[in-house]
């Protein structure tokens, strides 16, 4: 459950232009990696959502997002 806390609070109020990227790391609160963490974009307007899994260093990328503000 961390993860996707963690994740939904980097993504708050993010706004990104079509085409854009976003990326981030998802830790625990010791600083070390979460791997395998699932992440998602939910864009506010259209309630659609993008999904990614962090990869094993904690990383993650979401490419390609359509305008808009996301959660």
């Amino acid at each position: 459950m961390f993860p996707r806390v963690a994740a939904a609070l980097f993504l708050a109020g993010l706004s990104a232009a079509f085409g854009q990227s976003v990326a981030g790391t998802v830790t625990y609160p010791d600083g070390s990696a979460v791997p395998s963490a699932p992440v998602q974009a939910k864009n506010k307007a259209t309630g659609a959502a993008v999904r990614t899994a962090t990869r094993a260093d904690g990383r993650f990328t979401f490419a390609n997002l359509a305008a808009g503000a996301y959660e």
